[in-house]
């Protein structure tokens, strides 16, 4: 490729002007040190040389008087921004010195002799971080403890003994059937719909605290970013539990008032278990070491109004971090991304019908 396959136009935080030359220095800054008897010194290297490039620039034209103008806007603006330069490209530099000038032989003409100098222009530092699997664990146990009261609330609303067991058998096999999708057999009070029915009717609150068991035990470690083994813990099982969120809200409800509060009731509480296992899921994945911002933990704690509220901020930023795990088998971005969404789209898709808000 010849140099004018490469040379670019030239422009400084989006503003085009034309360039007549520039200029750079190179090497190393150095410090030297002299001593008494010694013919040599002693050159002692400090790093790169700040690059101040210099640049004779000019904006032409009928126009040339709102060019200039534009130009000036951006060049008086405070901070770094992206510099690109005909022969050596995108950088990102701050203008630290400028000089304009009309002629009246170039009419139509205005020139400026420029200096930037390439480098942010704000301090990076260490900065912080909150710990991201805390994070998301805090928000899952602050979910699980309103999705239990939730579940008892609306079980004392209505009169357990006007529930029809032929009534609501099928449609608690459904939701039984999903859950087995995503974490193969299950046993206990989720072993089948008459267990699930014998377990409310003996307990509510024992069988709420049951079901936040079942499922959270299922999960087993880490099995591989791509591995689909039930139960394992990969991003194709957080994917499985995110679809598992949207197809128990679509599981039947019976008819009868009784009966339809009774189904919806379980049905939401095994809705949240799974929603709480996938976020529990994502903080177990392995990461890099990432920040979670105050904006992420506001979206988690929208999960204690019963909507599952896993945003960019806070499950996003978990998941975008596995493209760092040093793994031979690392996911690809898109593969990430899709995941996350799958999930922030399943999670927020939970039913509004049975939440109850729950202040701290």
């Amino acid at each position: 490729m010849s140099w004018r396959d490469q040379k670019q136009a030239a422009s400084f935080r989006g503003v085009a002007f034309e360039v007549l030359r520039d200029s750079a220095p190179a090497g190393q800054r150095t410090q030297v040190h002299e001593y008494p008897q010694r013919d040599t010194p002693l050159v002692e290297a400090l790093g790169k040389r700040t690059k101040e490039i210099r640049v004779t620039a000019f904006v032409a034209g009928d126009d040339c008087l709102s060019q200039r103008d534009a130009l000036l806007e951006v060049i008086e603006q405070p901070g770094s921004g992206e510099l690109i330069l005909p022969w050596t490209g995108s950088i990102t530099a701050t203008c630290i010195d400028c000089t304009y000038q009309h002629d009246r032989r170039t009419q139509g003409m205005v020139q400026f002799e420029l200096v930037f100098v390439e480098g942010e222009a704000e301090p990076s530092y260490p900065v912080a971080g909150a710990d991201a699997a805390s994070t998301l664990n805090s928000a899952a146990d602050a979910v699980q403890m309103s999705a239990l009261e939730r579940f008892t609330a609306a079980l004392e609303g209505i009169d357990l003994s006007q529930i029809s067991l032929d009534a609501v058998l099928t449609p608690i096999g459904q939701v039984l059937e999903v859950v087995q999708d995503v974490y193969g057999s299950v046993s206990g009070v989720l072993g089948s719909a008459q267990r699930v029915f014998d377990s409310v009717m003996a307990g509510p609150g024992a069988f709420a605290h049951a079901v936040f068991g079942i499922i959270g035990g299922a999960r087993s470690l880490f099995g591989g970013f791509y591995s689909r083994a039930q139960g394992v813990m990969s991003l194709f099982g957080l994917a499985d539990r995110a679809d598992a969120v949207q197809r128990l809200g679509g599981t039947l409800l019976p008819s009868g008032a009784a009966n339809r509060v009774f189904v919806a009731a379980v049905r939401s509480l095994v809705q949240d278990a799974v929603a709480v296992d996938a976020v529990r899921g994502a903080s177990e994945l392995p990461s890099k070491t990432i920040s979670v911002t105050r904006a992420g933990q506001v979206a988690v704690d929208g999960l204690k109004q019963g909507g599952v509220a896993v945003d960019s901020g806070t499950l996003g930023q978990v998941v975008d971090g596995l493209t760092g795990v040093d793994r031979v088998e690392l996911p690809v971005a898109d593969d990430v991304l899709q995941v996350r969404d799958g999930i922030s789209e399943s999670l927020w898709a939970l039913p509004s019908s049975h939440q109850r808000r729950i202040t701290r």
